[in-house]
């Protein structure tokens, strides 16, 4: 028999190993959809505590390289994330010579769409935190979705050793035009090869005549930023000429919108305690604006399709909501159906929208009164309010003693009457468990802790 124990006990441990492992990818391929990059594309990199390079560096971006994996992979380091989405390496023109140096990349991306993301880390269009130059990281770029946070590897090399083919022809591409007053513009395009540029602006039906006569600019690998001044009112056409050495010249068109305001985009939610100021701390869910990209956004312009989503504030172990319907908008009018469902999609008007998104409570309620000085007698989970909560169901909720009670001076415990679904279960071990009460006077004071 001991024969058989020592063969079975390691295949029964064999087996265990199996079955969490495949209780983890189960887990991971049970959600349809991960909050992946579609496009990305680092504009800029800004590097802290050092600005010495060798000769010929500049520390200036030089391209970048990303990919998804096929599937979420749980990271090196478990505190930077839940599961890694795939990794980015940006390479620059040399870096700071000095020790200890850090770097800040500014991304431009869009996520898959179907995803629901409530906090993205950066937000496209604004920069990552520092990173150690040289060092991979999977908490500068992330995503929460469902609760779970997603992050990518990002790396911040130096690039200025990189031999890369020579093209064979140039290919441009258009990464942003922004229209910044009536009379200015940006435009950012990206080339895959060094060269001269030369650019014209015309109205929206005009050609353009380039004076190949008047100074070049320089074009560089990566990204190049056009700033546009002495525009008038009105959208405009951009017109670039590219030129680089034994290879053919391309030009491409951009189009320059006409300058609007953006209008604002706020919401509230019903709150956990009315009395109280309007906070997130304070809210029972929350609301995220996004655009078409998936980028939440605070503002939009006139015509551009933005999609509200509100979403229970569910995320700790105490409480539990569920949304209930959108009520009191401004600058647009929704209808019936729209009112019931969390995920809304209208066309930004020629003004500001609020929203007000209603959410109910789903968990169970629990309540309790006051001693007879007016003091709550007793806590749960830590709350003295003399109110009540609503609290996750299936979770805990842990009772005691408000030890800041001047009752304790002329009253003393008599017992405890838990009250759920109109009968006392206090004596139920199902329901309730009791600390070592030795010590505690048995006699004087009855307190109520009703839970329906």
């Amino acid at each position: 028999m001991k024969k058989h124990k020592q063969t079975i006990l390691p295949l029964l441990l064999l087996v265990a190993l199996l079955l969490v492992d495949l209780c983890d990818r189960a887990y991971a391929e049970e959600s349809a959809q991960y909050p992946y990059l579609k496009t990305f594309e680092a504009t800029a990199v800004a590097f802290a505590n050092g600005s010495t390079y060798d000769e010929g560096k500049d520390g200036k971006l030089l391209k970048t390289e990303w990919h998804n994996y096929e599937t979420p992979e749980p990271p090196v380091n478990s505190g930077e994330c839940n599961y890694v989405l795939g990794e980015i390496i940006v390479y620059t023109n040399g870096v700071p010579t000095e020790s200890g140096v850090t770097a800040k990349v500014t991304t431009k991306y869009a996520l898959v769409s179907g995803v629901t993301v409530t906090k993205y880390t950066p937000v496209s269009g604004k920069a990552t935190k520092q990173i150690d130059v040289g060092k991979t990281m999977a908490n500068k770029i992330c995503f929460i979705a469902n609760n779970i946070k997603y992050g990518y590897y990002l790396t911040v090399k130096d690039g200025s050793n990189l031999q890369e083919e020579k093209p064979t022809e140039i290919k441009l591409e258009s990464i942003a035009v922004n229209r910044t007053a009536d009379e200015t513009a940006t435009a950012e395009i990206k080339s895959n090869a060094a060269g001269t540029y030369y650019y014209a602006v015309t109205e929206v039906n005009e050609k353009p005549t380039f004076d190949e006569t008047a100074e070049d600019t320089a074009l560089r690998r990566g990204v190049n930023t056009i700033q546009l001044t002495g525009l008038t009112a009105g959208a405009k056409k951009l017109h670039i000429l590219a030129k680089s050495e034994g290879l053919a010249d391309v030009t491409l068109s951009l189009d320059i919108p006409k300058f609007a305001v953006a209008h604002s985009l706020s919401a509230s939610t019903s709150l956990l305690w009315e009395d109280q100021a309007d906070k997130d701390t304070n809210r029972k869910g929350n609301v995220v604006f996004t655009n078409q990209s998936g980028t939440p956004i605070t503002t939009a312009f006139e015509g551009e399709s933005v999609t509200a989503t509100a979403e229970p504030r569910n995320t700790d172990g105490w409480y539990e909501f569920a949304f209930e319907q959108w009520k009191d908008e401004t600058g647009i009018t929704l209808t019936k159906e729209q009112r019931k469902t969390n995920t809304v999609t209208f066309t930004m008007p020629n003004e500001n929208v609020t929203l007000f998104a209603e959410f109910k409570n789903v968990g169970t309620t629990v309540t309790w009164g006051s001693t007879p000085n007016g003091a709550p007698a007793i806590m749960v989970n830590g709350n003295t309010r003399d109110t009540q909560y609503v609290y996750r169901r299936g979770s805990s909720a842990n009772v005691s003693f408000n030890s800041d009670g001047n009752w304790k001076e002329s009253w003393v415990l008599l017992g405890w009457e838990i009250m759920i679904n109109g009968e006392n279960r206090a004596d139920n071990p199902e329901y309730v468990t009791y600390n070592d009460l030795s010590g505690l006077p048995v006699e004087g004071l009855r307190r109520r802790d009703r839970q329906g």
